[in-house]
């Protein structure tokens, strides 16, 4: 099977893109979230989902745009061309046209592809997701999972794989002696472990070995459990540890402030008694300031009446001179006279 064209319409982020594959490599790129997966998911689902339903995955293929889904695809296979049309959605429609043959529509269609390419009918019903991982496994290298082994999703695809190749080759080109008692030691190894159903054998090693793994797997999520508590544990306390180095750097800064606060609080006390006692003072000399303002005052009053009392006296000075000296003259005349009479008494003895 070749694909030769893809044409896709109405598709999640695709409003009408067609891509042309001409030659032994197509490279389809564009920046992330353009469309490139979404490209390769729609030629997946043309090729091997059911075109009517109403699954999850029909639903995720709704367009930005509006409109319905649709995809076309022109391809070669067992010596023809084809021409592969899907609309899907409720009312999904399949049409194929092939080289030489009528054109077929819906679940005839379906059935045609299917054998075109060789799988067991259109891909539908539950769990339609991981059937669809599955479907030509081999070949479909999906978006996150590009390094993950494809072993996983085979089972579908590796008994047709194998007998294509032994078909094609040989078995004796294929395989040495060596090779098939490798193959009937691992189909030994099968049957011995595996169910019809592709289960593990109860009792068998191998379900021993998954129970193993299991409870192992659950020591291990316990053992992680009790690690991610002790990590978280562990982070715990280094914030602690910080948290308290912080806190002890800023209670050491603070005992600095306190002590240099406490220093300032007996400057503060010591200037508010130097305060009081110059207030004291203050008020002591506005007293004795007030004092001797009264005193100047009465002062300058005696002066004013000293100063009218000398005024007054003044007359009174002057007449007391002239009294002084008139007494002096009369006190001459007196002892003047007394002496006279001493005179005279002493000649009359």
């Amino acid at each position: 099977m070749k694909l030769l064209a893809a044409t896709v319409r109405n598709y999640r982020r695709h409003r009408d893109t067609t891509v042309q594959f001409d030659g032994p490599m197509v490279l389809v790129h564009g920046p992330n979230e353009s469309g490139k997966s979404t490209l390769a998911e729609a030629m997946h689902c043309a090729l091997f989902l059911k075109a009517k339903g109403s699954t999850n995955l029909h639903k995720t293929m709704q367009s930005d745009h509006g409109g319905t889904p649709e995809v076309t695809l022109r391809f070669e296979a067992k010596g023809r061309q084809h021409n592969l049309r899907k609309i899907f959605g409720t009312s999904g429609d399949t049409v194929l046209e092939s080289e030489g043959q009528a054109t077929l529509n819906g679940s005839a269609a379906e059935e045609c592809l299917a054998q075109l390419l060789g799988v067991e009918g259109s891909v539908s019903g539950g769990g339609i997701e991981g059937k669809m991982q599955k479907r030509w496994a081999h070949l479909w290298v999906w978006q996150g999972a590009s390094s993950q082994t494809p072993l996983d999703s085979l089972e579908e695809s590796q008994v047709q794989l194998r007998s294509k190749l032994q078909a094609q080759s040989g078995r004796s080109v294929l395989s040495s002696r060596t090779d098939d008692a490798v193959i009937d030691a691992l189909q030994v190894w099968e049957h011995t472990n595996f169910t019809q159903a592709g289960a593990p054998k109860t009792g068998s090693e191998l379900k021993h070995a998954i129970e193993a793994l299991a409870a192992a797997e659950a020591r291990a999520g316990s053992a992680q459990a009790a690690m991610d508590e002790l990590e978280a544990a562990a982070a715990i306390f280094e914030q602690a540890a910080a948290d308290i180095e912080r806190h002890r750097s800023n209670h050491e800064s603070a005992q600095r402030q306190l002590k240099d606060i406490r220093e300032k609080l007996k400057a503060v006390a010591s200037l508010k008694e130097q305060l009081r006692e110059k207030t004291r003072l203050r008020e002591l000399a506005g007293k004795a300031t007030a004092e001797l303002k009264a005193a100047d005052t009465e002062i300058r009053g005696l002066e004013r009446d000293f100063k009218i009392a000398e005024e007054k006296a003044a007359p009174l000075k002057e007449r007391l001179t002239a009294l002084k000296a008139e007494a002096k003259h009369h006190q001459t005349e007196t002892d003047n006279a007394r002496k006279a009479r001493e005179a005279a008494t002493r000649l009359c003895g």
